[in-house]
């Protein structure tokens, strides 16, 4: 299966600014809201709930984080290929016992997604998980 662009309010091309970051370890779950403007006075959000989260990268966490694309891969093959491509982009990133322990965890699960965060300032982000739940909220007060 191809990667494919996950839109955010309709719109496969997008500045969102993240507004908020939760990372639950023990339920293996991240949730992200993404602010996009919408307008003089208004504007959307966006929530990314992502569960059973196996790996994620987010690294430059705290600085400015602008996300202007998302993309997904869907079978084990596409997704160790996009985590493949992600260390060797961040290759300060890479332990090696642990990306071994990654791949073999992606082998056995039937059904995951990886996440290529694109940023526009900092380092891209990813995760990995067995689902992603989508969420939008369009034309809110600033």
């Amino acid at each position: 299966m191809e990667d494919n662009v996950v839109p955010l309010n309709g719109f496969e091309s997008f500045d969102g600014i993240v507004d908020k970051i939760s990372i639950e370890y023990n339920c293996k779950s991240i949730l992200i809201t993404i602010k996009q403007w919408n307008g003089d006075e208004t504007h959307n959000l966006s929530q990314l709930n992502f569960k059973n989260v196996i790996f994620q990268s987010l690294p430059d966490i705290s600085s400015f984080n602008l996300i202007n694309e998302i993309i997904r891969s869907k079978d084990s093959m596409s997704v160790l290929k996009q985590f493949d491509e992600y260390l060797i982009d961040n290759p300060t990133l890479s332990i090696p016992n642990a990306k071994d322990n990654i791949i073999d965890d992606v082998k056995k699960e039937l059904n995951l997604e990886s996440y290529l965060l694109v940023s526009g300032y900092c380092k891209d982000w990813l995760i990995i998980c067995q689902e992603m739940i989508l969420s939008e909220f369009e034309n809110l007060p600033k």
